[in-house]
């Protein structure tokens, strides 16, 4: 799945994301002129979005003149799929933080420097964890989007194994300061019954119960965002269950970047650049990786 959608396309044709900027003016102070990113612009903004393959990177958003109040995404890597005797949780996605220009705690951004980090995508089995995405060097602190958990707790909460009743805890909301306060991530569904795994949380919605056929929890679509980015506006989304054979097949992935989760055959990764969770893979076969995750900045032109 392509992270930005067709009609976005028409608007800016651009076929990856790779960093644009945003922010909104506030208070009678001039225009933001700033670079970072692949800029786009939609209507009366200009959108900086960072995002890279699935190893993550660092990136810096430059005001090089004016200031202003900007509208802020943080996501952070979606967690890998689970594979293991029994059912095959799906991975989280990634924790979103979503930092409007209308927050009371908004303040200006001014010229200078803002580092940018996107989180990599958790590997296989939980082989290796998701990374977190930040916004730092802004006055009102950094902004951190928390990788999405594989077995486990995490930005948005990975499913477990088999009828483990135990549930991922999504931790996002529970970040301090405003990466808690602004923060959307849910828990996995938990397990209610044997030859399933659970469904990933995401950012919008917990993912489903095993005996629900675990699906993935959907992402999140910040109300400022247009819906020609990421998967109709929305990050964040959960991978789906995978199944033992025999038995149903795997549940659906998330709306964000969460894939499937698979029987009798490996899983696909997560979408990189939306901070997808894997889908758990079938019984004697390996499952991918979550995707990696992205940070969106907004302003008006």
């Amino acid at each position: 799945m392509s992270i930005f959608s067709d009609f976005f396309k028409k608007e800016a044709p651009v076929k990856a994301l790779a960093g644009m900027g945003g922010g909104t003016g506030g208070g009678g102070a001039a225009s933001i002129d700033a670079s970072g990113g692949t800029t786009h612009e939609v209507g009366d903004k200009k959108y900086h979005v960072f995002s890279t393959g699935s190893n993550g990177g660092s990136f810096t958003f430059t005001i090089n003149s004016g200031e202003g109040i900007c509208d802020i995404m943080v996501v952070g890597g979606g967690g890998g799929g689970g594979h293991s005797n029994e059912g095959h949780g799906g991975g989280g996605g990634g924790g979103m933080v979503d930092f409007p220009s209308s927050a009371p705690e908004n303040v200006a951004l001014g010229p200078g420097n803002y580092p940018i980090s996107i989180g990599r995508g958790g590997g296989p089995g939980g082989s290796w964890g998701a990374g977190d995405s930040n916004f730092a060097g802004a006055p009102f602190g950094t902004l951190v989007g928390k990788g999405g958990g594989t077995y486990g707790s995490g930005g948005c909460g990975g499913g477990g194994r088999g009828d483990n009743p135990a549930c991922g805890p999504g931790n996002q909301p529970g970040q301090p300061g405003l990466s808690g306060n602004y923060g959307h991530g849910y828990p996995s569904g938990c397990g209610v019954g044997p030859e399933q795994g659970e469904g990933g949380g995401g950012t919008s919605q917990a993912g489903g119960n095993s005996g629900a056929n675990g699906f993935g929890g959907d992402g999140r679509k910040p109300p400022w965002l247009p819906t020609g980015f990421g998967d109709q506006g929305r990050f964040g989304g959960g991978g789906g269950a995978g199944v033992r054979n025999p038995g149903p097949g795997g549940g659906p992935g998330g709306a964000g970047g969460g894939s499937p989760g698979r029987k009798e055959q490996p899983s696909s990764p997560g979408t990189n650049g939306m901070g997808g969770g894997c889908g758990g893979a079938s019984e004697g076969h390996n499952p991918g990786s979550g995707g990696s995750g992205c940070v969106i900045v907004a302003y008006p032109i």
